[in-house]
C-alpha cells in the first residue's frame, strides 16, 4: 500500500521533470534545425549561384564559459531579385545566466532583432553543451555537419533527472 501511495504521489512529479528535461533538448534541436535551413526569413530568393550553401556556422565559447558551447549561424538574404550581393544575418546560441534565482545556466538564442529566446533552461555545467563537427563552414564549402551533445538536468524533491542527447545536423545545400 505504501509503495502504491508513493508511486501515485511522486510519479507525476518525476514524469514532469523528465518531460521538462526532454523538452529542453527538443526545443534546442527544433530551433537550430530551423535556423540552419536559412534563418527565420529563409533564403528568400534561393539564388543558388550566389549562395551554394544556405548557412555557415562557427563554433566557439560562450562569454565566461570554457569549451565549444557557442554556435553562430550566418545566413543570407537578398534585398531584391536583381541583387548580386547578399545581406548577411547572424543568429547565436550561447550559454548565459539569465535567472539569478537558481544555479542553472541557460542556452539562449539571439538574433539581430527581437528578444532573446531561452531554448534550454536546465544546464548545470558549461560542459553539458558541446558543439562539434565542422567548426567552421562558409558558403560553397562542403560541411561534414554539426553535432550537439546536450544534457538537461533538473534537481527536485524526488532527486535528479538528467536527459542527455547527441543531435546531428546536416548543413542544408541549395
Amino acid at each position: 500500500l505504501a509503495g502504491f501511495f508513493f508511486q501515485g504521489f511522486l510519479g507525476p512529479v518525476q514524469n514532469s521533470a523528465q518531460l521538462a528535461a526532454a523538452g529542453d533538448i527538443q526545443l534546442t534541436s527544433d530551433w537550430i534545425s530551423r535556423d540552419l535551413a536559412g534563418g527565420p526569413m529563409g533564403n528568400n530568393l534561393g539564388l543558388s549561384e550566389f549562395s551554394p550553401s544556405l548557412a555557415s556556422v562557427t563554433i566557439g565559447s560562450s562569454p565566461g564559459y570554457p569549451g565549444d558551447n557557442s554556435l553562430t549561424i550566418t545566413y543570407h538574404t537578398w534585398p531584391a531579385l536583381t541583387s548580386t550581393t547578399p545581406e548577411n544575418h547572424t543568429i547565436t546560441y550561447r550559454l548565459e545566466d539569465m535567472d539569478a534565482t537558481d544555479d542553472d545556466i541557460q542556452l539562449v538564442r539571439r538574433e539581430e532583432t527581437g528578444p532573446p529566446i531561452v531554448v534550454a533552461k536546465h544546464i548545470v555545467d558549461a560542459s553539458h553543451v558541446v558543439f562539434s563537427g565542422s567548426a567552421q563552414s562558409s558558403p560553397g564549402v562542403a560541411s561534414s555537419g554539426l553535432n550537439l551533445n546536450i544534457t538537461s538536468t533538473l534537481e527536485g524533491s524526488t532527486g535528479t533527472v538528467r536527459r542527455q542527447a547527441s543531435v546531428v545536423f546536416t548543413l542544408p545545400r541549395s
